[in-house]
């Protein structure tokens, strides 16, 4: 017995609602996006200052160095940066409470957060969408960096 194209399609479909459904309900606090080492690798990052500053690119590293806790090294315009993450489920528009890297920094201007979204291409490296902002300041113009795996980047 062959099944037709149209009834291919639809089972496809409903199998990715059920999927996307199961992952959604199924999530919580101990629940990751693959594993603990998913976010693990070397990134070119291509970002726009905080504020509305000047674009820049450079390249990053993250490591995850303990449950739920990352570092990440920036490194952009010859000056590196590293700072210390944590997978977190409470950043705003997250409704499936997926944990999500957050980063924080102290510098001279004071503490800052950068909160991501990730997908994952097609070779599964995830690829990061990241708002960067300094706690206190007036909600402005928050800086953002796209980290793209380098291993994918030619």
């Amino acid at each position: 017995m062959t099944i037709g194209l149209r009834t291919r399609l639809l089972l496809s479909l409903i199998a990715g609602i059920v999927g996307t459904a199961a992952v959604a309900f199924g999530a919580d606090e101990t629940s990751t996006p693959a594993n603990e080492g998913f976010f693990d690798g070397d990134y070119v990052i291509i970002g726009q200052e905080i504020g509305s500053g000047p674009l820049y690119r450079g390249t990053a590293h993250i490591d995850t160095v303990a449950h739920h806790q990352l570092r990440l090294s920036r490194k952009i315009n010859n000056t590196t940066f590293v700072e210390k993450g944590m997978l977190v489920s409470d950043s705003l528009g997250n409704e499936s409470k997926t944990p999500m890297p957050k980063f924080i920094w102290r510098d001279t201007r004071g503490d800052g957060e950068m909160f991501c979204y990730f997908a994952s291409n097609f070779d599964n490296y995830p690829i990061l969408s990241c708002y960067r902002h300094y706690v206190g300041e007036q909600k402005g113009q928050p800086g953002f960096e796209s980290y793209y795996p380098a291993t994918s980047v030619r």
